[in-house]
């Protein structure tokens, strides 16, 4: 009796590891192939989106959320 549950405690122990380690790997592969970021300004609670490419927009975009 002793033994199965032991059994069982070891399973669900693998199996809630197996899912962690996804969900791991599937958000760090969305970060990765995100080709935007938002930036948000906690006082005020302005947002920009700026592309990772960065180019003369964007610097004023990011200049623009600066002030």
């Amino acid at each position: 009796m002793e033994s199965t549950a032991t059994i069982i405690s070891v399973t669900i122990a693998v199996l809630s590891a197996i899912v962690a380690i996804w969900t791991i790997a599937s958000l760090l592969l969305k970060v990765k192939n995100s080709k935007n970021v938002t930036l948000t300004n906690k006082v005020n609670g302005k947002k920009v989106t700026v592309s990772t490419q960065y180019d003369r927009q964007n610097i004023k975009k990011i200049m623009e959320f600066a002030k």
